[in-house]
């Protein structure tokens, strides 16, 4: 289940700002940016064949099995993003997590600090 940051009309911009700063703090900025289509790609997320989907839901027996037989570098991270865009992370996350994909090409150490930014 994802703890979502969602601008509600009520809050001021310092409100909105605040919870942007708490949530730019946890994903370690700077982030390398890369477009979805680049990171698509070069990474080739597999379609979860039992939702048609790329996420993998870890609370589901057979996506659970398929994310722990992909191995780690092979596993994103789909996460809410603040100003009503997704991003896309690589490894596994917990903080805002919408759900995991997996690539068919793994991510480096290097690429930890990529960021792909998906527009709703």
């Amino acid at each position: 289940m994802a703890f979502t940051t969602a601008i509600r009309p009520h809050e001021d911009a310092h409100d909105v700002m605040r919870e942007v700063e708490q949530h730019a703090a946890f994903i370690e900025w700077p982030k390398r940016l890369i477009s979805e289509d680049g990171w698509t790609v070069t990474y080739r997320p597999l379609t979860n064949p039992d939702t048609e989907s790329l996420i993998y839901d870890p609370f589901e027996a057979s996506d659970a099995a398929a994310l722990e037989a992909a191995g780690e570098n092979h596993i994103w991270t789909e996460i809410d993003w603040p100003d009503a865009w997704g991003a896309i992370m690589p490894g596994r996350h917990r903080f805002d997590a919408i759900g995991y994909i997996i690539t068919e090409q793994p991510w480096a150490e290097s690429d930890r600090d990529l960021l792909v930014l998906v527009e709703g």
